[in-house]
């Protein structure tokens, strides 16, 4: 499944020296650095003050340009589950504790509908992983995107109950 977005919208470099930067600031015209952690609607994690603070503020502006904004004027009802996530809340092979990835949602969608939301987002995005998540104990999939930049795999999978089910969108 090719991608139609091939652009690559840059961080600002300058968030890279940043140690700690306040909630309500926007990484992007529609989100806020508390959109992407601490607000998030399901996992809810704070940036620490720390060394690596800078370089997931970064990452998650590459999340909020290339990624959420395009989805989410696609699909304006589009919530963030989760983004950073610490370690701690993690799991040993995540992504969200460097702020390379969202895990979203969409109000008024049914599951069934999430095959379709998954394919369209796919055909339209610049992303290095998009996984349709199904589990048993939650009526609401998601679909996860991670983004790296400019050497994104285009990488498409399936999981059921956190493990993957197939390497295509199932």
């Amino acid at each position: 499944m090719q991608s139609q977005q091939t652009k690559h919208i840059g961080a600002s470099e300058s968030l890279l020296a940043k140690t700690y930067l306040p909630g309500n600031f926007f990484l992007s015209p529609s989100f806020t650095v508390d959109m992407l952690s601490a607000k998030a609607s399901l996992v809810r994690s704070r940036i620490s003050e720390n060394e690596d603070s800078g370089k997931i503020y970064y990452n998650l502006q590459q999340i909020a340009l290339n990624i959420l904004e395009p989805a989410s004027s696609l699909y304006p009802s589009l919530v963030i589950a989760s983004g950073y996530r610490s370690k701690e809340v993690s799991s040993i092979n995540s992504e969200h504790p460097a702020g390379s990835c969202v895990d979203v949602q969409f109000l008024g969608y049914k599951p069934s509908d999430y095959f379709g939301l998954a394919k369209r987002l796919a055909r339209v995005l610049n992303y290095d992983q998009l996984i349709l998540e199904y589990t048993s104990y939650s009526n609401t999939p998601w679909i996860h995107i991670s983004y790296k930049g400019e050497n994104n795999r285009k990488q498409v999978m399936t999981f059921w109950n956190n493990k993957k089910h197939s390497d295509a969108l199932s």
